[in-house]
């Protein structure tokens, strides 16, 4: 394909394939996490595949393709055949354990799980990379009910650093960069979910793909915290015997502790509004701060403090004017709450 960049110049042959990366020194990395994690990964997840063979390149970000035309590159990608991956190329970031785990997840999972769904497939695979970097989940967690809030509308939740400085002329402006959900031109009600849980692929839709991705994660987080993954597997399996290609919606939103019933208190939308929202109010956003300071503050001075020119840690802090606003609109000054959250992000 032409999008398809040349291998990275090292390889190392290994059990499972073979690793590529820039360097010896890269490559053995990338050999050591991804034996350990290939082998940690068949033991925990339930219906998965062993000694699976293939490829892993580790690249540069701005090098992983755009196969779906998404408009940037991939976080990371599995190229499968037939429901068997042959390649997985994952950036080499501070994301790498995370993106290698989740990838792999892909790669590893067996036949029983294919009624899972291709938006539950993306949260699956987010679960299972949690368990490898655990000081991305309280950031990503915010992310993930940020973009899957607003898909309903709820997009005011966000974090946001800003840096003045002097153009050419003299003029003074004002750099702002951060994140936050994006709603789509026609926001989705219950009926558009319903659609997407029922396909087999998110691939076809590469302009809803982080969305999916995000309310994928947020369902099955619910759905392991309730019935563990041997549940969602029995989901699955549940699906197939009964003639389904994917696991039916009611039963998706059962399992995740939504009442679908008539006698419901609640319409199902509400409730699940209702769930994504709450973590993004003022008080949940605070506790947040104040109960992950250090994660938080090592995921900020890895992906935004970087990106201002001229700025060190100490300097981020006092003049990044960090702030996390909420659902509400209400603005909290994160550096100002936490003074182990202002000492991770300087160092």
């Amino acid at each position: 394909q032409s999008w398809m960049p040349e291998a990275p110049e090292y390889s190392v042959e290994t059990p499972l394939g073979k690793a590529y990366a820039a360097d010896p020194e890269r490559a053995s990395h990338l050999v050591d996490l991804w034996m350990r994690m290939a082998h940690s990964i068949e033991r925990m997840l339930p219906g998965s595949k062993e000694g699976e063979q293939l490829d892993v390149w580790l690249m540069r970000a701005e090098e992983i393709p755009d196969p779906f035309d998404i408009g940037h590159p991939m976080g990371g990608i599995t190229y499968s055949v037939n429901g068997d991956a042959w390649l997985i190329q994952v950036p080499d970031t501070h994301k790498l354990d995370w993106i290698l785990a989740h990838e792999l997840t892909h790669a590893i999972l067996g036949p029983e799980w294919n009624t899972l769904g291709g938006t539950l497939e993306e949260g699956l695979c987010e679960y299972v990379a949690a368990q490898y970097a655990p000081t991305l989940l309280p950031m990503r967690r915010l992310q993930v009910h940020m973009g899957a809030a607003a898909l309903f509308g709820h997009d005011q939740a966000g974090i946001f650093f800003s840096q003045g400085r002097r153009d050419g002329s003299g003029n003074y402006e004002v750099r702002w960069i951060g994140e936050k959900g994006k709603a789509p031109a026609e926001l989705w009600t219950l009926e558009d979910l319903r659609y997407y849980l029922e396909q087999g692929s998110i691939a076809p839709f590469p302009e809803q793909r982080a969305g999916l991705q995000r309310m994928g994660t947020f369902l099955v987080f619910r759905i392991v915290d309730r019935h563990g993954l041997q549940g969602l597997l029995r989901l699955c399996r549940r699906a197939k015997e009964e003639g389904h290609a994917v696991i039916p919606f009611n039963w998706t939103m059962e399992a995740a502790g939504f009442d679908t019933g008539p006698e419901a208190t609640h319409p199902v939308q509400e409730q699940l509004v209702r769930a994504l929202v709450e973590p993004l109010r003022r008080e949940s956003l605070r506790r947040v701060v104040l109960e992950y300071p250090r994660e938080l503050g090592q995921y900020i001075a890895w992906e935004y403090a970087d990106h201002f020119d001229g700025f060190d840690g100490e300097h981020f802090v006092k003049f990044s004017n960090g702030t996390l606003r909420s659902t509400e609109g209400a603005r909290l000054p994160i550096f100002d709450l936490s003074q182990d959250l202002r000492e991770s992000t300087r160092a």
